[in-house]
């Protein structure tokens, strides 16, 4: 490095609220540095940004919205006859995309019939196993 270049980073440069704070441009300038500090002082929160408030912007037309929207649409476009695999006895066992969304759907229904309505909190304690997939996407059909 030479010379120059180290001693403009040493001092700074100074002008139009440009400055050279350890080799990185700052070009915020003074006014928006002071608006800035005042709004931190009276709402130090300000700064952040509430994700309620933020709007998610689909990539797609046809984007899914939710868990269940996207088991949905996989099953639609990638309907496969062994979607789900399990070991039973020693044999592979085979759930196709259907029975796997026909499923998850009854088991929405008898968590509904129930009374777990959508936004409610449901725990699921079990050791991995495709009851527990299914009852997951279940809980995801209904919203839980």
């Amino acid at each position: 490095m030479n010379q120059e270049v180290r001693k403009e980073r040493e001092k700074g440069r100074k002008g139009e609220g440009e400055t050279i704070e350890s080799g990185i441009w700052n070009l915020e300038s003074e006014t928006n540095k002071e608006q800035r500090t005042k709004d931190e002082k009276t709402n130090p929160k300000s700064q952040i940004p509430n994700p309620k408030s933020l709007r998610r912007v689909p990539l797609f037309a046809n984007e899914p919205q939710t868990l269940a929207e996207l088991f949905h649409q996989a099953a639609e476009r990638h309907n496969r006859p062994d979607a789900l695999n399990y070991k039973k006895d020693g044999v592979w066992q085979p759930i196709s995309s259907d029975q796997m969304i026909s499923r998850a759907e009854n088991i929405a229904l008898g968590l509904y019939s129930l009374g777990l309505r959508k936004n409610d909190k449901a725990a699921l304690l079990a050791a991995n196993s495709p009851e527990w997939t299914l009852t997951d996407a279940g809980c995801q059909v209904a919203g839980i």
